[in-house]
């Protein structure tokens, strides 16, 4: 297929999965406040929570309905406060790891007007054909999560890398 008739065509346009499968990774970091949905524990701690997701924006997913959606995969977990106590930092960073992440999958449109602070590119990865997308991407996020993104929210460029 074509590749600047690729690049031509909208992130969040429906793609055949052929097209797509050949596009390379537009791997993209998000910070999002999952704050209510945390326990009181959690949030006397911690303040506030942010969680940070990576997704493909060359990729998308119709869940049931015509509007597509990005796949968020959890890739850190942040928490506002950041006391003096080096216990006490174990102690969020513990509750916070406690609690399961999983994908979640939000409409294109909703992420993509979401502002600069909150949302950044982060790599453009060459689409390797002889690995199957799903291991590729797999290896991307366990590289995001070993070397993970620092957060600093409320501030102008919340991911900062």
């Amino acid at each position: 297929m074509n590749q600047q008739f690729l690049l031509a065509i909208p992130k969040s346009a429906g793609l055949a999965q052929a097209a797509a499968a050949s596009l390379d990774l537009d791997i993209q970091l998000v910070v999002i406040d999952e704050t209510r949905y945390y326990s009181d524990d959690v949030l006397y701690l911690a303040g506030k929570v942010f969680q940070v997701y990576a997704y493909d924006a060359n990729r998308v997913t119709h869940c049931c309905e015509v509007t597509p959606s990005y796949q968020l995969h959890p890739v850190a977990t942040q928490a506002l406060n950041c006391p003096e106590s080096e216990e006490e930092r174990e102690k969020i960073d513990e509750m916070l790891r406690s609690e399961l992440q999983d994908v979640i999958y939000m409409h294109c449109r909703t992420v993509e007007v979401m502002s600069d602070k909150y949302r950044r590119a982060h790599h453009m990865i060459d689409r390797d054909l002889d690995e199957t997308y799903d291991k590729q991407l797999e290896s991307v996020l366990e590289h995001i999560r070993c070397n993970p993104p620092c957060v600093a929210p409320g501030r102008a460029g919340c991911i900062v890398m």
